[in-house]
């Protein structure tokens, strides 16, 4: 059999490359979605095992203008944290944009550095 497909491919079947390419994407695909829904480190979040495994029900969401009902329905059903895509969540509470988006209050906001040395030139003083 070796034999063969090795000659298949010598004596120009593309026939044959082109099944052999194509199970292999299948293939690939497969273990990606295999490996987003079960093995990803987000896997134990809540949410729907379609929006885990590909960020395509998200895109189409978002090209639909439907993502913020898409959104509001996944948190219904699953939530306060749910896992909108393979590598998202949202997060429907107050206190969790605090604990995202918010900086402690006595920290630069580019800690390396010092305010002294953000000045701009390219401001005029009046």
């Amino acid at each position: 059999m070796n034999a063969s497909v090795t000659e298949s491919f010598h004596t120009g079947n593309w026939a044959d490359f082109l099944k052999y390419l194509f199970a292999g994407i299948v293939c690939v695909i497969n273990a990606s979605i295999y490996y987003n829904i079960y093995f990803h480190p987000l896997a134990k979040i809540p949410g729907p095992k379609a929006y885990a495994a590909s960020p395509i029900p998200v895109a189409l969401a978002q090209l639909g203008g439907q993502f913020h009902l898409f959104t509001q329905a996944a948190h219904e059903r699953f939530g306060g944290v749910v896992r909108i895509s393979p590598n998202e969540l949202s997060f429907i509470s107050a206190e969790a944009w605090g604990d995202i988006y918010a900086r402690k209050q006595k920290t630069p906001p580019f800690p390396g550095i010092q305010r002294s040395s953000m000045k701009c030139w390219w401001i005029r003083k009046l």
